[in-house]
C-alpha cells in the first residue's frame, strides 16, 4: 500500500513538473544584438540587430533561454579578431520597434562617451548562429 502511494505521488510530481515546463516557455520571433567591451581597452563593439524565429522566452522571467550562448558566440568572435578579453552582453526583444529603441539608446550612450571608440559590426562581418532550444 505504501508503494502505491509513493508511486502515485511520484506520478503527480512528474506531471506537475512536466506541465510547468511546458507553460514556462513560448516560441516567438526574437530580435537580438550584442555589445562587447574590454576593461583593458577603450573600444566597444556593437553588432547589428539580428532576427530569429524559434527561440524560447521564459514566461515567468521574460529571459531569452539561450542568451548565454549568443553572448559566448560574440565573445569568441571578438577574441579571435580583435585583441583583448571581451565581456559581451545580449539585448533582445520580441518587438522590432522596441529592440531598435534599445539599440539606438545603447549606441548613443557609447557615441557620447569621448573616451570610448564605438565599432559597429556589420552582418557581413559578424552574425549570430541560431540556437535551438533544448526542449
Amino acid at each position: 500500500m505504501k508503494k502505491i502511494h509513493l508511486l502515485i505521488l511520484l506520478s503527480f510530481t512528474f506531471l506537475a513538473v512536466h506541465a510547468q515546463k511546458k507553460q514556462s516557455v513560448e516560441n516567438p520571433e526574437v530580435y537580438i544584438f550584442g555589445v562587447g567591451t574590454s576593461f583593458n581597452d577603450s573600444t566597444t563593439y556593437i553588432s547589428e540587430i539580428h532576427h530569429f524565429k524559434g527561440n524560447f522566452i521564459e514566461k515567468k522571467t521574460g529571459f531569452l533561454e539561450n542568451r548565454a550562448i549568443y553572448a559566448e558566440q560574440m565573445k569568441i568572435y571578438l577574441e579571435q579578431n580583435y585583441p583583448g578579453y571581451e565581456t559581451c552582453a545580449i539585448f533582445y526583444d520580441t518587438k522590432k520597434k522596441a529592440i531598435e529603441k534599445k539599440y539606438n539608446k545603447v549606441r548613443r550612450r557609447y557615441q557620447k562617451d569621448k573616451s570610448t571608440k564605438l565599432v559597429e559590426l556589420p552582418v557581413t562581418e559578424f552574425t549570430f548562429n541560431p540556437v535551438k532550444s533544448k526542449q
